[in-house]
């Protein structure tokens, strides 16, 4: 997968466009492990456009051809399609047809030189983050965010509203960055730069069944079977080979499930502490299944290695604590052909939807159930405070219920559970793929197959009961895969065939069992290990990280931060007096994004 960065000038404007490209390319050249081939079209060549190629970049400018076209995420432009193309308005509609709507983690970039015009283009879910800053003079893009500083053609300060969302949710939300400027490409968007002018507009509604779907019947279970099986069987058609990071969650096993029907090899992958029920289930599943499978056991090593890359893949808009499927990251390389990845398959089959989402009858009791589901890091925007400096200024009408209520503002007042479900599906969910499954991107084909639109198509056609608590997911399982249903979920510890009244049953147990736990956790604390363990991780193998990252990084780092009030959190922390682990892996990410902006 080809990385894309651009500038587009507009007439008479005193930018070295030479110069700006070769110092973003080179910011990409740092960071980019790996090796990949490159799109490239006999009738396509990019003015002042630059991809990297991993190992080495370049830059093509060039007046000649008329039309010019970048993709990058697909390989969907044909000799047949460029014979038709005669207009900017043709080739947006062209791009949009044959790739934007149907195949996810996608971007395009058109430019005609004779209108001089640049067009941008989304994938209807807006999975390939696409960064973009612009003026009356220019317009500056890249899949990248760091690449766009270093173009130090325009003046920025740090985002207040992007830190208030990092530090609440661990991610940011909607489409703005850690810098004031720097905008992401909202999903299924044409971007058109003309003369100075910058539009964005909706080609579509990512969040409305296609003209396709049936809205008269409710999905059944067969319905969603097979719209997931098409779905995995386009996202493996044109490789040879296939893996799957594995868990004993629902997502992966499906996948595997699927997999298994393609007729081609396939090799599954998960990690995880010794021990861990992920660890367990993922080799009773393969076993199962009959494939390859690799266990690979992981500490804090991993974050080490990878931490600076995965801040400059992210833009430090996802937290530290979420970046543990680089552990596979040189594994999956070697093993060739597509990954396959479950992340979104929560969001989509109703995972997070509680009965008091549907049942909530007025917006502001649906608004809490999200706040409290979903802010996972600092607590309030007091709280929020305390560890910022007093000189950076956090705007009064913006905290991290303000994301919240927007998502609402979009919904149905009588379907409160439509805005929890376009929330967590489409900022949530959408943020961490992004910033997830892509963080190994550069490193190999990652495939999110639940994010298809003939999936969304049968989600949307659900009723409440069969979205809450998954139910009609569990149902397809169990009717259609109880060839690995069989073996127990990582959330109940029980088979997916098992009926739903003792499942149900099973979910009290477990929550009174935590409730004890809590109360009396040094006489009856859980022993079996989890996935990951950053609490521990934070305490003694990443310690001297932290503090280095934390205490000592200068700049940027030292105008938002204040260093009393973060030296008592790792102290807190060190001690084992509080667990602030998910606080400190926000601020992690942000430091390390600080310094490596002030290296530029």
């Amino acid at each position: 997968m080809a990385e894309l960065l651009g500038l587009t000038t507009h007439d008479n404007t005193a930018i070295d466009v030479h110069h700006v490209m070769s110092e973003m390319s080179t910011t990409f050249k740092q960071f980019r492990p790996g090796t990949d081939r490159m799109l490239q079209h006999s009738h396509t060549q990019a003015n002042v456009i630059t991809y990297h190629h991993h190992d080495d970049a370049f830059l093509e400018n060039r007046s000649q051809p008329h039309r010019i076209l970048a993709g990058v995420g697909t390989s969907f432009w044909s000799q047949e399609s460029s014979d038709t193309v005669d207009s900017s308005n043709a080739l947006k509609d062209t791009m949009i047809r044959q790739a934007a709507v149907s195949t996810p983690g996608f971007v395009a970039c058109a430019m005609d030189a004779a209108s001089k015009t640049t067009l941008l283009i989304s994938d209807r879910f807006g999975l390939q983050p696409l960064y973009y800053v612009h003026s009356d003079k220019y317009l500056i893009f890249s899949t990248k965010l760091i690449p766009l500083l270093k173009s130090k053609v325009f003046s920025w300060r740090v985002h207040s509203h992007a830190v208030v969302d990092l530090l609440s949710f661990e991610h940011v939300t909607s489409h703005h960055t850690l810098v004031d400027q720097v905008m992401l490409l909202p999903p299924a968007t044409v971007l058109t730069y003309h003369q100075g002018r910058l539009t964005l507009n909706q080609y579509c509604d990512p969040l409305s069944p296609s003209a396709t779907a049936s809205s008269n019947d409710k999905t059944s279970p067969q319905q969603f079977y097979h719209a997931l099986g098409e779905s995995v069987a386009r996202a493996t058609q044109s490789h040879d080979k296939v893996s799957i990071t594995l868990s004993g969650g629902l997502d992966s096993r499906a996948l595997l499930h699927y997999a298994i029907k393609q007729d081609k090899p396939v090799s599954t992958y998960s990690f995880g502490q010794p021990h861990c029920r992920d660890l367990e289930l993922a080799a009773q599943l393969a076993a199962h299944a009959k494939v390859e499978h690799t266990k690979l056991f992981i500490d804090d090593t991993f974050l080490r290695d990878w931490l600076d890359h995965a801040i400059f893949v992210t833009g430090g808009m996802v937290g530290a604590t979420h970046y543990h499927i680089l552990s596979l990251a040189n594994i999956l390389q070697s093993s060739g052909g597509v990954v396959l990845d479950g992340l979104g398959g929560d969001a989509m089959t109703g995972g997070h939807l509680k009965w008091g989402m549907f049942t909530a009858r007025q917006p502001s009791s649906a608004i809490n159930a999200i706040y409290r589901q979903r802010v996972t890091a600092f607590s309030s925007l007091q709280h929020i405070q305390s560890v910022l400096n007093p000189d950076f200024m956090l705007a009064d009408d913006y905290d991290a219920w303000t994301p919240i209520r927007q998502a609402f503002s979009q919904a149905p007042s009588n379907a409160t559970w439509l805005a929890c479900h376009a929330f967590d599906f489409m900022q949530r969910q959408r943020r961490f793929i992004q910033f997830g499954p892509h963080l190994v991107q550069p490193i190999v084909d990652v495939r999110t197959p639940f994010y298809d639109q003939a999936v969304l198509d049968s989600v949307f056609a659900m009723t409440p009961k069969q979205l809450c608590e998954q139910s009609l997911y569990l149902k397809v399982h169990a009717k259609f895969m109880r060839d690995l249903a069989v073996v127990p979920d990582s959330l109940r510890g029980i088979p997916l065939t098992w009926p739903q009244s003792l499942r149900f049953g099973k979910k009290v147990l477990d929550f009174a069992g935590r409730k004890i736990n809590a109360k009396f956790r040094s006489r009856s604390a859980n022993t079996q290990p989890s996935t990951t363990n950053y609490r521990q991780w934070f305490q003694h193998g990443m310690h001297a990280i932290l503090s280095e990252r934390l205490l000592e990084t200068s700049g940027l780092w030292t105008d938002i931060i204040n260093r009393q009030a973060v030296e008592s959190m790792l102290h807190e922390h060190q001690t084992g007096q509080e667990d602030h682990t998910n606080r400190l892996g926000c601020l992690l990410a942000l430091a390390t994004w600080c310094e490596q902006v002030n290296q530029l």
